[in-house]
């Protein structure tokens, strides 16, 4: 017997619901996790962030996105800073085990006294580990060694 668009829909929706149950349970029982922001612009031209997160369980390594974040226009460092830990907060994640965060190096994510990781250290109270997004480092390392060039 096929099943009617609605139920199919309930079921995508249940079963997303689920995940992002497990994800969460995942990230709040690990000792330790990062996350990684990289900012762009969707098809329509809206400022976005990706917020990923890294961490390991009994599986092993995880990276799993948490959100993209619309920005609405804004991409101070305030601005993303904010959408950040609102959606940290709404999602129920424990801020305590975060010991990293990884960016693009964007100005408004690096900035010394307005970027994000700045103020995200700040609304933290504590010093955390800082990266370049591991996405733009592979990206300059393929133009730095291309493939040819390493035989």
């Amino acid at each position: 017997m096929p099943l009617s668009a609605k139920t199919v829909k309930d079921r995508t929706i249940k079963m997303a619901e689920n995940i992002t149950s497990q994800q969460i349970e995942d990230i709040n029982s690990a000792p330790a996790f990062s996350i990684a922001c990289d900012e762009s612009s969707d098809v329509n031209d809206i400022e976005q962030t990706a917020l990923l997160c890294r961490y390991v369980n009994s599986d092993g390594p995880q990276e799993e996105i948490i959100e993209l974040i619309p920005l609405k226009g804004q991409t101070r460092g305030e601005d993303i800073c904010k959408a950040v830990m609102t959606c940290l907060q709404a999602k129920g994640i424990n801020t305590t085990h975060m010991v990293s965060v990884a960016t693009d190096g964007a100005p408004s994510m690096r900035g010394t006294q307005k970027g994000f990781v700045t103020l995200l250290q700040k609304s933290l109270d504590r010093e955390l580990l800082t990266f370049h997004c591991i996405l733009h480092q592979e990206a300059l390392c393929a133009q730095t060694f291309p493939p040819n060039a390493r035989r």
